[in-house]
């Protein structure tokens, strides 16, 4: 059937044969690049078809010649139509999305959509105290309990309140049952009741009490966790990082120092046990990678750490500018005028031997500081700003312990620096997306994306420093703006070897100069995996392939582990194990299937269910961690059969939600990518 006929010029306009407009018949238009579409393996265009038309579509040549029918751009062939087809896409993607809605449900819809998560960080998290309740915390847990409940009270005063709480006890040979709480009064008994009794003086399940909580909880939410022994289950500790990570959970160890509990020598463990010593503070312990701290506490400590914990919640109000670990240690800052207070947190696992702190303001007077509180394990300083005192300050502190000093500032500016990675065969600028894995070392294809809030004038330049976790001093080159916008800029990175943090400082019109760091620690790797065709969907009672790749970019031959677990234990309560061998600059792929004939008690009403599946791997000193998320339902949920566009009704009773959602959708994505416009 012919559907267009020769046209030049205006008359491209009605180029269209007149019965195919009558019929209503939906039509495309052919295009192709190449003048012998078979140089390419495809087919010439058909006599007597529609073109897409274009200068670089070669199908115009040929009956039907002349012109096209694309309505790309206002400009277009057929660009007169441009706005009326976009009206009706946009209204087609409404009634699609709509019709979507109504069969999955409110959740599954906005799982689908990416939001739900995000929607709920915004507004809500969950409060989480993971226990150690094994017979050797006798003499800790009263003050554990106190400390606790009075976390849960501090977290009250903020405007975000908690959506949910969540305790989750451990000890050995068990751990949990988990709970999860709705009110803090609810939350706050379950604590009290909790006892120390039974438990050997060996090392405990520490992460599978940490697994379970960071399994159920919101985005964006806070961990304290108190023990006094090292990990047993340093094998989920690949798990547990992936998870906090992809939650943004900041992770908090309170270690109490019992003198029952050895933590070296003749312990006794099994062969399948992997032992973590919990007190060591390398940069890859749990609380460096997630942001948070590990703390020392004893009985004389309480009202210090409380202080400590009340004066960490608003986030909002304290700014992070430093960020070091190590011993004697010497860094430099920047002080502006929109910080009103130094706090200055001194903090270890061991005891601190002295204070001491010394500060050196940009006019060359020196400060020695008195702690405003103390612990054998804690400083706290606090120093009030003026604005003669905007520039670079030093901070040294004697202490030959291994210890961390954080140094926030009261502040209404804050500047967040990512890792970014570039999407493939991108059509538009906006490209970049976060990347969520750990970078590969010596990767040169990622980006460091930073933005700014509250700036009181224009940024004008930038600079990101790769800060080593240990000294706090720059380990790489300073990276330089390839892109700037008015409250952000972008930066393209060389990964380093060793782990790191990012500093950020920005340049502004007014003279101004801001300086901010990032907690969490990033962990370069040199083996990594890819998971294809995620996210899964399956029907229940039905089975799904997972295929995956398992890469190792070193030089050297590597044996790496696979562990992979899902939340909802349908491959097996112990997951799966797998080992390979893997030559340098290699890789190998191979397949796990997850059957869904174990899920039971279904309701009727039950639209889909989400499991988490956590796919980790370890070699030599290299780990990387996914997640994948599979949809199951119960029954196929098929889209509409309909064939021919119809426009929602006026009436229609959630046309405006949808509306709003679409347009909310829409801003989302602007506001995201609103530096690179």
């Amino acid at each position: 059937m012919r559907t267009c006929v020769d046209c030049v010029g205006t008359s491209c306009r009605s180029n269209i044969v007149r019965s195919i407009l009558q019929g209503n018949v939906l039509t495309s238009g052919y295009f192709s690049l190449n003048p012998v579409g078979s140089i390419l393996g495809t087919k010439p265009k058909p006599f007597g078809k529609c073109s897409h038309g274009g200068l670089l579509d070669v199908t115009t040549f040929t009956d039907a010649k002349g012109g096209g029918i694309n309505k790309d751009t206002l400009t277009s062939v057929h660009g007169h139509l441009h706005q009326e087809a976009a009206s009706v896409a946009y209204d087609a993607t409404k009634q699609i999305l709509h019709e979507f809605w109504k069969r999955v449900g409110d959740e599954p819809f906005g799982q689908f959509l990416g939001l739900s998560e995000s929607l709920r960080n915004i507004s809500s998290s969950s409060l989480i105290i993971v226990m150690d309740t094994t017979g050797s915390m006798a003499s800790y847990i009263a003050m554990a309990k106190q400390i606790a409940i009075s976390i849960v009270d501090s977290h009250q005063t903020l405007e975000y309140k908690p959506s949910n709480y969540i305790l989750s006890p451990f000890n050995d040979p068990t751990w949990g049952p988990l709970t999860t709480s709705l009110t803090p009064q609810q939350f706050t008994n379950e604590i009290s009741k909790l006892t120390a009794t039974g438990g050997g003086d060996g090392p405990e399940l520490y992460y599978h009490g940490i697994l379970d909580a960071l399994q159920v909880c919101e985005i964006g939410s806070s961990l304290y966790a108190f023990t006094d022994a090292p990990a047993k289950d340093a094998y989920l500790k690949s798990q547990v990082v992936q998870l906090a990570k992809d939650k943004r959970v900041t992770i908090t160890l309170f270690y109490a120092r019992s003198s029952q509990k050895r933590q070296t020598g003749n312990i006794e463990t099994k062969v399948t046990d992997v032992i973590e010593d919990l007190t060591i503070i390398d940069g890859n312990d749990l609380s460096s990678i997630t942001g948070g701290i590990i703390m020392g506490v004893n009985a004389q400590s309480l009202s210090v750490t409380q202080d400590y914990i009340i004066n960490r919640l608003d986030i909002h109000k304290l700014k992070s500018i430093v960020f070091a670990r190590g011993d004697r240690l010497n860094l430099t800052f920047y002080v502006d005028s929109s910080m009103k207070t130094l706090r200055i947190e001194v903090t270890s696992s061991y005891a601190l031997t002295t204070a001491g702190l010394r500060l050196t303001k940009s006019s060359g007077e020196i400060l020695t500081p008195i702690p405003s509180s103390q612990t054998p394990y804690v400083f706290i300083y606090t120093v009030p700003l003026e604005q003669s005192d905007v520039g670079e300050w030093n901070i040294f502190s004697p202490i030959t312990v291994v210890h961390n000093i954080q140094l926030n500032a009261i502040s209404n500016i804050s500047c967040s620096a990512t890792l970014q990675k570039q999407l493939v065969d991108s059509s538009s600028d906006l490209n970049f997306v976060a990347l969520t894995g750990r970078p590969i070392q010596d990767e040169k294809d990622l980006f460091v994306l930073t933005i700014c809030d509250n700036l009181p004038s224009d940024l004008i330049t930038g600079e990101v420093h790769l800060m080593d976790t240990k000294s706090g001093s720059s380990i790489s080159e300073i990276l330089t703006p390839i892109r700037v916008s008015p409250n952000g800029f972008l930066s393209r990175i060389s990964v380093p070897r060793d782990d790191f943090r990012l500093k950020t400082v920005v340049h502004l019109k007014d003279g101004s100069l801001i300086q901010r760091q990032e907690k969490r620690i990033i962990s370069p790797t040199s083996i990594a995996l890819s998971i294809d065709n995620q996210p899964y969907y399956v029907l229940l009672n039905e089975t799904v392939s997972m295929n995956y790749t398992l890469y190792n970019y070193g030089q050297n031959p590597l044996r790496v582990t696979l562990r992979v677990n899902d939340a909802l234990g349908l491959l097996s309560s112990s997951g799966i194990l797998k080992v390979y061998d893997i030559v340098g600059n290699s890789n190998v792929s191979d397949t796990i299937e997850m059957n869904t004939r174990q899920i039971v008690d279904i309701s009727s009403n039950t639209t889909m269910i989400t499991d988490s599946v956590l796919f980790s791997i370890a070699g030599l000193n290299f780990e990387y961690e996914d997640k994948v998320s599979v949809y199951i339902q119960p029954i196929d949920v098929p889209l509409t059969e309909q064939t021919e566009y119809q426009k929602p009704s006026r009436n229609s009773a959630k046309k405006g939600s949808t509306s709003l959602l679409v347009q909310f959708i829409l801003m989302l994505f602007v506001g995201l990518y609103q530096i690179y416009v």
